[in-house]
């Protein structure tokens, strides 16, 4: 059962003991009621107020609340799923995406350390630190930096800040 589908049953549960509550508050005013007639022959207050009247507005109250909080309940137990699905078929679309395997070529035109590069990337599943392809290719920093700008400017890679360092992606 879905979370949603949980909290609409705790929702319609909620609302009924509201709408208990309510009519268990106006059954004891009325009986407060009921003593204050048989003791002054009135149901007003010494301030004018009637006490059945607070007692059919605490009902009435209680009994909107309760239908609301049920009717939120019920759309929420029995909603269609579509939405959901729609949302869950774009997230796991974009998860497949993600998890796509980059077995992108290098381009010919580029030099050897280049491709080297290029495929230490496309084989780290199209994302890795600098720092890494720098102990992975055995070049040094400067080098690497070197050939990620002319990837960069070829248009194949993107550098991303992460942290201290930066994550190369290639991009599709």
């Amino acid at each position: 059962m879905d979370t949603l589908r949980k909290i609409g049953i705790l929702m319609i549960v909620v609302a009924v003991v509201v709408a208990v509550f309510g009519v268990w508050l106006k059954v004891y005013n009325d009986k407060l009621a009921q003593n204050q007639v048989n003791e002054t022959g009135s149901c007003y207050l010494s301030d004018g107020t009637c006490l059945h009247a607070t007692s059919d507005s605490i009902m009435y109250v209680s009994v909107a609340i309760a239908a609301f909080l049920a009717g939120l309940g019920m759309y929420l137990m029995f909603r269609k799923e579509a939405k959901k699905t729609v949302i869950k078929k774009v997230a796991e679309k974009t998860a497949n995406d993600e998890k796509k395997d980059f077995t992108s070529e290098a381009p010919k035109t580029l030099g050897p350390e280049s491709k080297q590069i290029f495929d230490i990337v496309a084989q780290s599943n199209g994302a890795i630190l600098q720092g890494e392809l720098v102990m992975k290719s055995g070049m040094d920093k400067v080098k690497v930096s070197r050939v990620l700008d002319k990837l960069e400017m070829h248009g194949l890679i993107e550098r991303r800040r992460h942290g201290m360092s930066n994550m190369v992606v290639l991009k599709k």
